[in-house]
């Protein structure tokens, strides 16, 4: 399993660290790490984002030679918008990186889907937030979506994006099928001790401190012990 994060963090256990690169932020590069462009939930739900902005982000970090896996831009809660990036932009993305494709709406219909998913390399499922629900606040019925579409989709790999950590110990059982996730959660304090020690902040302040909270999120999450 690979999990993305936007700072420059060593492999932990088995598990494989890649670099999460969005337009605003993109400081984890590396030639040795696998490299994860996102243009992240924000720009999903804006009418404002910039597809040239992104397409020169991508074609920046196609430069560093890693292996790239770079999201078509996809459309928040819209499946045809999200189809319709696909026949724009999924040749020129393609020139540079491994396509990743999210499947919105997943949890009602994937068949419309059918004629995309032999075509890219990855297929992404939401599990920050769903259209109708918000996985913080019922990371079950994410949890238990995300096992559904992994029953249908067995035969591809498969990405969360942004997964929260109820939910991720729920899929702790399935956990292991899936190919790659992205967070940067771990970024804000795991516990009021951990914030106390840095004098009151809440965020990350150097890549000690990234490490120690990451690996401290991955223990909540049940996925290292």
């Amino acid at each position: 399993m690979i999990i993305y994060i936007p700072d420059k963090i060593d492999n932990i256990d088995n598990i494989e660290i890649g670099c999460l690169c969005t337009i605003s932020h993109c400081n984890c590069l590396s030639r040795e790490k696998k490299i994860f462009v996102d243009i992240g939930l924000r720009a999903a739900q804006s009418s404002s984002f910039s597809i040239f902005d992104y397409l020169r982000l991508i074609q920046r970090v196609f430069k560093k030679g890693a292996e790239i896996y770079a999201v078509i831009p996809d459309v928040f809660c819209n499946s045809r918008k999200t189809l319709e990036n696909f026949n724009k932009y999924y040749k020129i993305i393609s020139r540079y990186a491994k396509t990743v494709f999210v499947l919105q709406y997943f949890y009602v219909d994937i068949d419309i889907y059918r004629d995309v998913l032999d075509v890219v390399d990855v297929v992404a499922l939401p599990a920050h937030k769903h259209c109708d629900v918000t996985c913080i606040a019922r990371p079950r019925v994410c949890a238990e979506r995300i096992e559904r579409a992994l029953r249908r989709l067995y035969n591809y790999k498969i990405h969360l994006l942004g997964p929260v950590i109820r939910t991720l110990r729920i899929l702790r059982g399935t956990l292991w099928n899936i190919y790659s996730f992205d967070t940067s959660s771990y970024r804000k304090a795991p516990n009021k001790k951990a914030k106390e020690k840095l004098g009151g902040k809440w965020q990350v302040t150097d890549n000690t401190v990234a490490t120690n909270w990451f690996i401290e999120w991955l223990k909540q999450a049940g996925i290292i012990a």
